[in-house]
């Protein structure tokens, strides 16, 4: 036939990458994650939210630091945020990226 063979583009469009991560509200109180729906303790839908939008900017990681201030606060950890509450969530969204720098794992 003389014709060239094209191979399908197996690549996903920006936007769809993040669908594994949906805030169902604008506070990121209530979110979906990898299809299941999880309500957000105030802090850690700030914690969510942070590292969310960091992703979208294409920064990634955010030091404990940065997320300390946008909770308000001088101290506290990543685990304790999410000790009691979505733990689950905690170690399958958010990576620790070494030097209390952390990102979302999407």
């Amino acid at each position: 036939d003389g014709k060239p063979i094209r191979k399908p583009i197996n690549r996903l469009p920006e936007a769809h990458k993040t669908d594994r991560l949906k805030p169902l509200d604008e506070n990121y109180q209530t979110i979906e994650f990898d299809g299941r729906q999880y309500d957000l303790t105030p802090a850690q839908s700030i914690v969510i939210r942070a590292l969310h939008e960091a992703h979208l900017a294409k920064r990634h990681n955010l030091g404990i630091k940065e997320l300390q201030k946008a909770l308000g606060v001088t101290s506290g950890k990543m685990s304790s945020w999410f000790r009691r509450r979505n733990h689950e969530l905690y170690k399958r969204l958010i990576l620790h990226t070494g030097q209390q720098h952390y990102r979302l794992d999407l």
